[in-house]
């Protein structure tokens, strides 16, 4: 979180407190507001995200230019009007390798290994992007057709 417009996000902070998702006790830094609502916010989150064991993820707070750094590099939405954005990090994404896994589903059924792949595609669509073999395929038809 970048604290330039700490003073325009101080009466946010002040209202994520009061209406109670955020509890000023998970908040033990006594340093600014921004510090003490990322405090605050990534205990919250910690209480609600599921141990997982094949997925890493994580999550950023992010002020608006932050996102807007992030959002521009890649020519995606530019309109960005809230003053905070929560973002959710892949730091080892190119862990998620089927090798091994590959032949036993095969052996199981010709078609399975096909089926798992669109599941996992949709899925994806509906909730947290993954950059799957169809999707370098895509990109590289599109940049190359």
């Amino acid at each position: 979180l970048r604290h330039t417009d700490e003073g325009d996000l101080t009466g946010l902070i002040r209202a994520h407190f009061e209406a109670g998702p955020l509890s000023p006790r998970d908040a033990r830094s006594s340093g600014n507001a921004g510090d003490m609502f990322a405090e605050a916010m990534f205990a919250w989150l910690r209480r609600r995200t599921p141990t997982c064991k094949r997925l890493l993820f994580g999550f950023a707070l992010l002020d608006q230019a932050a996102a807007r750094d992030q959002v521009e590099q890649f020519g995606w939405e530019t309109d960005l009007s809230a003053p905070l954005y929560l973002a959710i990090e892949l730091p080892h994404e190119q862990i998620f390798e089927i090798g091994a896994r590959m032949h036993p589903l095969q052996r199981a059924h010709p078609g399975l290994l096909c089926s798992v792949m669109a599941l996992i595609n949709e899925a994806s669509c509906n909730s947290l992007f993954l950059r799957t073999p169809s999707y370098f395929l895509e990109m590289f038809a599109r940049w190359w057709w």
